[in-house]
């Protein structure tokens, strides 16, 4: 009975991993983190879009790279599940969250439409080859720049959006300072985790042009930036100083895992613990407001 049920945990967790499912949610309270650090009413749609948009696009990105049959051998050795039942979940999960982020997106106010455009098709072209075949991770040090830009305009930009003249208040500029650096911060022990891949297809990534140890010393010090943006925005915005505090240990666990990162880990440290990583950050902010 013990074994039967833990058999059917590590399918489900394994699932809501490889699906991303996991990075949706995680992506939404990092959203809704952002709503709140800016003072503002959190909005349930733009968050469902957050979650189902970021599910979808994760999704495409693993059908369009032909990745789908290589992770799925994995996960199927981990769960026992069949190859095309596995596909054809994934394939159900991205119509559902395509359907349910497109009325999502067609429902929010048009300037923060016209905002999110632009990551989302930088999303897109991430993996598709548009430019002579080539896609915009294959330019040079193009593909950490991309993510962490867009994943600033969806997750904060666009909840700023809302406010009438946000871009006049020098705070939530400092504000999407931090969130560039801490995502860029983030990106770089997924690029260190890619290093061999990229190298062999000649993609010029940070780890391939200044290695390893000099990457992670350059995540370290974008996180010290990070902080000091924080304090700059927590001054002001009037940010709570027990939230400041609290993103300061959030700071201090991305740091070890960026260190961590040079040794060779299973895919759960990536998708579970640097993803998770977005969701410590939503949830500690949302803690210290609700308390």
């Amino acid at each position: 009975m013990l074994h039967a049920l833990k058999k059917v945990i590590n399918k489900v967790g394994y699932f809501l991993l490889f699906s991303h499912l996991w990075l949706g949610l995680c992506a939404g309270i990092f959203t809704l983190g952002s709503f709140l650090l800016i003072q503002s009413t959190p909005d349930v749609t733009y968050i469902l879009f957050t979650i189902t948009g970021t599910v979808c696009i994760y999704t495409i990105h693993r059908f369009y790279n032909f990745q789908l049959q290589r992770e799925g051998n994995s996960f199927i050795k981990k769960t026992g599940i069949a190859y095309n039942k596995v596909k054809s979940t994934l394939l159900i999960l991205l119509i559902i969250n395509g359907l349910i982020a497109s009325i999502s997106f067609f429902t929010l106010h048009a300037n923060t439409q016209w905002i999110l455009i632009g990551p989302i098709l930088i999303s897109i072209v991430y993996v598709i080859p548009l430019f002579n075949n080539k896609r915009l991770k294959d330019f040079p040090l193009v593909k950490i720049f991309a993510i962490a830009l867009s994943w600033t305009c969806i997750t904060l930009v666009g909840p700023m959006s809302a406010s009438p003249g946000w871009w006049e208040e020098s705070g939530n500029w400092f504000l999407v300072a931090e969130h560039i650096l801490f995502l860029f911060a983030m990106a770089i022990p997924f690029d260190i985790r890619d290093e061999i891949i990229d190298s062999e297809m000649d993609i010029k990534t940070i780890p391939t042009i200044i290695g390893i140890n000099n990457s992670q010393y350059l995540g370290l010090f974008c996180l010290f930036g990070a902080a000091a943006c924080l304090k700059s925005a927590s001054d002001k915005l009037a940010i709570p100083g027990a939230i400041a505090e609290s993103l300061i240990l959030v700071y201090m666990i991305l740091g070890f895992l960026i260190i961590q990162s040079k040794k060779n880990h299973s895919e759960l440290f990536y998708l579970l613990f640097l993803d998770g990583i977005l969701f410590l950050y939503g949830g500690i902010i949302w803690i210290n407001t609700v308390i």
